[in-house]
């Protein structure tokens, strides 16, 4: 069974408290949105394809995730979002700067590798 597939078995499972922990291959907002609303909790890293979006002053805009953590100049941010266009599930971006790039990554300016991220909810 693909890994996308079996988080749709999984995510039932779901109860008040759980944790789940998944990689990339599991990633899909359904399945998040799912364990979210039996109030239970997930840790997963962010999958750079899926919408994020901000609430200020009672509105919701779109967060373009790499040119924000460009800007930012803390070395570890927390921060509550929402993800996905649809669902909108409140979920806190966790990012952590790396203190020093390996020397085969040193002409690269990839904000993946400069900032990995994990989603929790």
């Amino acid at each position: 069974m693909p890994d996308n597939k079996y988080i749709d078995a999984v995510s039932h499972l779901a109860q008040r408290g759980a944790l789940f922990l998944f990689d990339l291959g599991y990633f899909k907002i359904q399945a998040i949105a799912q364990i979210a609303g039996a109030e239970a909790y997930f840790l997963t890293r962010h999958n750079h394809q899926a919408a994020l979006f901000e609430a200020i002053a009672g509105r919701v805009h779109p967060v373009e995730l790499a040119v924000w953590l460009r800007t930012e100049s803390r070395r570890l941010v927390d921060k509550w979002l929402y993800l996905g266009a649809r669902e909108r599930v409140a979920v806190r971006l966790i990012a952590a700067r790396k203190r020093s790039m390996p020397a085969a990554c040193a002409g690269q300016t990839s904000t993946r590798r400069r900032w990995p991220s994990a989603m929790a909810g």
